[in-house]
Formats: structure tokens, C-alpha cells, sequence
């Protein structure tokens, strides 16, 4: 299972591509339980490139 900060640096390179940054990060426990949630919220820093959305297949052959 990811840790919070190894998700966020692998997802570093997809962020400076798509132009956004982390805007709030929200850390959440379920009640009653010792599950733990993150919510990432993200700000648009410029529009994106013109290549993407990319068509279907593309994603999974080359990820971001």
C-alpha cells in the first residue's frame, strides 16, 4: 500500500505535466474504525496542452 508522500511523488512528473498543485491536503479517520482517508484537492495552474485528453489505449501503454 502507498504511503501518502510516495503517492504524491510519483504523481510529481503527471502534476507538472497537466499544470496543477496541491491546493489542500484533507486527512479523514472513518468513524468507528481505524481506516484512514486522504483527500487531495488540486488548483489548475495554466491550461493544459492541447494533446491531452489523450485517446483510449494511450493512457495505459504510456502513463504520465
Amino acid at each position: 500500500m502507498k504511503t501518502d508522500n510516495s503517492e504524491l511523488q510519483s504523481a510529481e512528473n503527471a502534476m507538472k505535466q497537466l499544470s496543477v498543485e496541491i491546493l489542500k491536503e484533507d486527512k479523514q479517520t472513518i468513524p468507528f474504525s481505524d481506516i484512514k482517508r486522504n483527500n487531495m484537492y488540486f488548483k489548475k495552474t495554466r491550461n493544459t496542452a492541447y494533446k491531452y485528453p489523450r485517446p483510449d489505449g494511450v493512457p495505459k501503454k504510456k502513463p504520465l
